[in-house]
């Protein structure tokens, strides 16, 4: 086992599991009985889901989908309309993984970064394997120094969900990457134009990605 791998995805699950039940208990207007029950829950659909475990990385992603699908079930189990489990849900699990935080992390590197355009490609480059890992598919259309596409052809998150019949959480899973490192790039300081309009998670062949350099 890589230790660089073990450390990023072993901490960053410790963290998810460690937060989660004050951030409920904080954002998610439930008692301490019900947030008991969905942190039973997640352990439940881990260990279903926990066949599919490859690799270090892929615990973390599985974890992540159990803990967004308990949590969502509570919800509907509330009888909260489908629209609102699922705004209730993003709300804790984007606020306990500190959204904000990402984003100021990524506009900070960007700032420090001797060149913005270059620092975001090779950083999405780092994360195909130290943190998404063998079960996501990338294909890199266009890679040059000013424009790069990435192509996202397989998306554990989509099967997770689909095969758990909750497809609609794609909708979280997909807003993740818009609502935290994105921010961080401010098109006109960092001259970076970037464009992610197609997901698999809205029934599109695949994810697109595409950063531009702003050449003036």
């Amino acid at each position: 086992m890589d230790v660089k791998y073990f450390n990023a995805n072993f901490w960053y699950n410790v963290w998810l599991k460690l937060t989660i039940k004050n951030t409920l208990l904080k954002i998610g207007g439930i008692n301490k009985t019900e947030a008991k029950n969905i942190l039973a829950d997640y352990k439940r659909i881990f260990t279903i889901n926990k066949i599919k475990i490859i690799d270090i990385q892929l615990e973390y992603h599985v974890s992540w989908c159990s803990m967004i699908l308990a949590i969502y079930k509570t919800y509907r189990n509330k009888n909260y309309g489908q629209k609102s489990a699922i705004e209730i849900t993003e709300k804790i699990v984007f606020q306990n993984m500190g959204a904000e935080s990402i984003e100021k992390y990524m506009a900070r590197a960007l700032d420090r970064a001797k060149d913005a355009f270059a620092y975001i490609v090779e950083s999405s480059k780092k994360q195909e394997v130290d943190f998404f890992g063998k079960v996501f598919e990338f294909n890199r259309l266009i890679d040059n120094e000013n424009k790069y596409q990435l192509d996202i052809k397989k998306c554990f998150y989509y099967e997770f969900f689909h095969e758990n019949n909750s497809e609609e959480l794609m909708e979280i899973a997909c807003k993740w990457d818009l609502i935290s490192w994105i921010q961080g790039i401010d098109k006109q300081k960092h001259k970076i134009n970037m464009e992610r309009n197609i997901t698999i998670g809205n029934k599109e062949k695949d994810c697109e990605f595409i950063f531009e350099r702003i050449i003036i």
